[in-house]
């Protein structure tokens, strides 16, 4: 599975804004490589971590590339579908990066088409069992498509922090990271570019600083 810039970059800020403390626990809803996971749990060396992926290709990459990391005890990768998870546990945190591509041409190949549409996991459906695996401090990261901006606005209630995400400086937005969760809070909104001039932004090098070593 490609390892997106966007991800790249929406791992290294969650990472940036979750406090993590004795015990605490995320949960990466479908993780596919392990990715975010795997950045998260570089930053946060109390946190422990369950990575969930429904297809069980990814999974075994993912627990493959745990496995090979030094993070192999604080990660558990669950070969599992999200709807039909059980657990004790509620989550401080929670993150996900998930199926982008609402409405649009299917592909023949119906592992990518569960990795890109949600056609297996929709926004709402979502957003709903995130609430029910989140503890009430708790939060939630997500990234999603520019393209669905009005859609999350309706879905998505208590927003704390939204960055909308160029490709370039010159570019129009394609990505929003989100931090919400169930408490009140007051919005507070950003935006930062990935590349300008064809270069990385030093805003982008300074979030990524800590997992590309050309930075």
């Amino acid at each position: 599975m490609k390892v997106c810039t966007d991800s790249c970059l929406f791992g290294a800020w969650a990472a940036s804004e979750i406090q993590s403390f004795e015990n605490s626990r995320l949960l990466d809803i479908g993780t596919g490589t392990g990715l975010l996971s795997l950045m998260i749990a570089q930053q946060n060396s109390l946190i422990k971590i369950d990575a969930i992926e429904i297809e069980k290709k990814d999974a075994l990459q993912a627990a493959n590339n745990v496995s090979e990391s030094v993070f192999a005890k604080k990660i558990n990768v669950i070969n599992e579908d999200i709807k039909t998870f059980n657990s004790d546990i509620k989550y401080d945190n929670i993150i996900c990066n998930p199926p982008f591509f609402s409405n649009s041409l299917l592909s023949p190949d119906v592992d990518k088409n569960t990795a890109k549409h949600q056609s297996e996991l929709d926004l709402k459906t979502l957003i709903n069992i995130s609430k029910n695996l989140l503890k009430p401090t708790g939060d939630f990261f997500l990234l999603m498509p520019y393209v669905r901006y009005n859609e999350i606005i309706s879905e998505i209630r208590n927003i704390s922090k939204m960055v909308k995400v160029r490709p370039h400086s010159n570019k129009d937005f394609f990505r929003i990271m989100l931090k919400f969760s169930d408490r009140n809070s007051c919005l507070q909104e950003s935006e930062i570019s990935i590349k300008e001039n064809g270069e990385y932004t030093e805003e982008f090098k300074i979030l990524l600083k800590n997992f590309y070593l050309d930075f």
